[in-house]
């Protein structure tokens, strides 16, 4: 079974991430094959410099069934 991945938007910072995302980046994401490989998009509620000017983070992290492991985590800056 392929590895399957999640993302979402948290308020906070990857050292202190709040408890619930802000907003789920797995409805109805689109993808399309790309020059170095797949690019995934998603529109989500907020304006990007919303998100600047707040404190945010972008996890992507296994689905439950494969540990719900965050694999990687980025502060939007």
């Amino acid at each position: 079974t392929p590895l399957q991945l999640q993302a979402f938007i948290y308020p906070g910072a990857c050292s202190n991430l709040a408890v619930q995302p802000a907003y789920s980046l797995n409805q109805d994401t689109q993808a399309a094959p790309g020059q170095a490989g797949w690019v995934m998009s998603k529109v989500v509620p907020a304006s990007l410099s919303t998100l600047l000017a707040g404190s945010y983070a972008v996890t992507v992290r296994t689905s439950p069934a494969d540990g719900n492991q965050t694999i990687f985590c980025g502060d939007i800056r």
